[in-house]
């Protein structure tokens, strides 16, 4: 009944994480140029001299002696409203509510009572891709007590999801989940046929850098991300040997390095190496976890 509990437990954290995905909205940064233009976009990519954004109309590169100021997340996109007497107003659609629109027209916010709109067009625009998903696959190498009953882990998938901040543009946050299987090494233990399953749900933090673009103004080195995070958390743990079986939920940590290439501008590999430490009062279990996988950006 126990083990049904925390599996229960643990699928609904992994239906909780995919309410995070859904939740995610687009908004836009807005760059403000010396000559008087604003443009509404994603900044996709920076080197030193020059800024990749992607705005409702494509992809532009811009100078950066040519910006004045970059204001991020200002804006549903890009919008014009048609006035009853006759003219219009065209900028950055910030709120619509049943009684009034807010619109942000050059650094001004207007707000349009809803009486006085005649029409109201909406530009197409795909804004930040602050989320990521992504599915991972590798293999887990045992360290420490338990090296001689469980060296190496056969299975290891998770599923982990991101999201970036727009404040701090190289911090992102998010969690991660897990089923780690292991096996067990009948020549050094007693035990025979054991499996040995970690399901770990982290909290995960990290920081990334285009560390390459510093060097190189290419469009490969900004593609490449280095970061280094942690992610704390809870892993229930479970022993089978025949028809027996011990389990536990345990406090997890993981420390981890790793770097991600985009492969266009939403599909990402991602390389990930991971020191996993469970506590248990009788034997902790240490683990290195060597990942590679696949994101999404949206």
């Amino acid at each position: 009944m126990r083990n049904n509990v925390i599996r229960a437990a643990y699928c609904t954290a992994l239906t909780m994480v995919g309410i995070l995905l859904i939740s995610g909205i687009a908004f836009a940064e807005g760059i403000f140029m010396t000559d008087g233009r604003i443009i509404y976009g994603r900044i996709l990519s920076q080197d030193n001299t020059l800024m990749r954004i992607r705005t409702s109309y494509g992809v532009v590169n811009l100078k950066k002696g040519e910006i004045r100021k970059i204001d991020y997340d200002l804006g549903l996109g890009q919008v014009t409203v048609v006035l009853k007497r006759g003219d219009f107003v065209h900028g950055v659609l910030i709120s619509i509510t049943a009684t009034k629109v807010i619109v942000k027209e050059g650094d001004i916010d207007k707000d349009i009572p809803r009486s006085e709109i005649e029409n109201l067009v909406l530009q197409k625009f795909e804004g930040r891709r602050d989320n990521t998903f992504g599915l991972m696959m590798g293999i887990t190498k045992t360290v420490g007590s338990l090296n001689a009953q469980v060296p190496y882990g056969y299975i290891d998938l998770t599923a982990y999801y991101l999201r970036s901040s727009a404040e701090l543009p190289f911090f992102l946050w998010g969690a991660s989940a897990s089923c780690i299987r292991l096996s067990t090494n009948d020549n050094k233990t007693r035990l025979r046929n054991a499996r040995m399953t970690l399901y770990p749900l982290m909290i995960d933090f990290r920081l990334r850098y285009p560390i390459l673009s510093l060097v190189s103004s290419s469009g490969w080195a900004s593609g490449i991300s280095f970061f280094a995070g942690c992610g704390g958390g809870v892993s229930y743990v479970s022993l089978e040997e025949g028809s027996g079986r011990q389990s536990g939920t345990y406090f997890s940590m993981q420390p981890g390095i790793g770097f991600t290439v985009y492969i266009n501008e939403r599909i990402s590999v991602t390389n990930q190496y991971d020191y996993l430490y469970i506590h248990q009062k009788e034997c902790s279990y240490t683990g290195l976890r060597g990942r590679i996988g696949f994101g999404y950006d949206f």
